[in-house]
């Protein structure tokens, strides 16, 4: 599937020219050439006046693996992604052996009936999706950091789409991406995960105040929907993909819907494997009061998805005992 990145709105060029004003103090002309040529000389050394300029991008055609990690920006951005919940999965963002056996083994499970929310857990993460992102140039920073140092094949056409929309005004400010050191969310070694306890601890502080620290294992998926509290105060995350899967009851049925996808995984290449929805992952994650009230609303309804309605309840339960 062919990647498509198109800019949807940024931040006007006089916008930024009236938040450099008020650093400076400084009328600028109205020229628009030699308002760009100031603030191309001053962005680099007054970085908060970044934090003005806002694009929205439509981003389609990129892989589940790549929105993940796009998502794990915490800061200054909001992103809206195609969700395989609802909208059925038509195309891979790039080639790998297991995806016609993984598309075959979905598009089985669906017409036996499986709805698209338990079926996608057989597909793997080159699975294309589509996503709108609006974010300021800082978080935009970010997240292109953290893409370049991603291994998924539809990594660097990606980074160089957004180097060519990004840089099209504020060019001087690209060299910020090779001058700073590169940051990506943080992974747990493999060797301390098997050491890891389940845990669900409270931490109280300045009386009514407190903050929840989780650590347990979900799938891809999963994480998938987690990742999208980015209001959260710190996340790590396993990147092996050798902890198991998760598979909802709807698909273990121990019928024909189990051998659909019992038959899939036995195809899957041992010599190139690749992580699907249904991958197990450990997590460890903090979020606040006030974050953790909004995830619970949101996760322990019925509306929402099973795994993390699940997963959301016993966490809450097990923060309510320690209250």
């Amino acid at each position: 599937m062919a990647m498509k990145v198109e800019l949807l709105y940024q931040t006007p060029v006089s916008a930024v020219a009236a938040a450099m004003s008020k650093s400076h103090g400084k009328v600028l002309p109205d020229d628009q050439d030699k308002v760009l040529a100031y603030i191309n000389k001053w962005l680099p050394k007054h970085r908060n006046v970044a934090e003005h300029i806002v694009y929205s991008i439509d981003i389609s055609g990129i892989s589940r693996r790549l929105s993940e990690v796009i998502g794990e920006t915490q800061h200054g951005f909001t992103m809206t992604e195609m969700s395989q919940r609802y909208r059925k999965v038509v195309d891979f963002a790039y080639d790998h052996p297991f995806n016609e056996i993984a598309f075959k083994a979905y598009n089985d499970l669906l017409e036996e009936g499986v709805k698209k929310e338990d079926a996608r857990y057989i597909l793997p993460v080159s699975a294309a999706c589509d996503m709108v992102i609006t974010a300021n140039r800082e978080a935009w920073f970010t997240i292109m950091r953290n893409i370049s140092l991603l291994g998924a094949k539809d990594a660097p056409e990606l980074y160089l789409k957004l180097i060519e929309i990004l840089g099209k005004f504020y060019d001087s400010d690209m060299t910020l991406l090779e001058s700073e050191p590169a940051y990506h969310n943080p992974v747990v070694e493999y060797a301390s995960i098997l050491m890891m306890p389940r845990t669900v601890d409270l931490v109280s502080y300045s009386g009514s105040m407190f903050i929840v620290n989780v650590s347990d294992m979900i799938s891809t998926s999963c994480y998938q929907q987690l990742k999208r509290h980015r209001t959260r105060l710190h996340m790590t995350k396993s990147t092996k993909d050798s902890l198991g899967y998760y598979w909802p009851h709807a698909l273990r049925d121990g019928g024909k819907v189990t051998d659909i996808y019992a038959a899939a995984l036995d195809a899957m290449p041992t010599n190139n494997p690749i992580a699907l929805n249904a991958s197990l992952l450990w997590v460890n994650f903090s979020m606040d009061d006030g974050c953790w009230i909004k995830f619970i609303h949101e996760r322990c309804g019925t509306h929402a998805q099973k795994e993390i309605r699940d997963k959301a309840t016993s966490w809450s339960n097990e923060v309510r005992s320690q209250l």
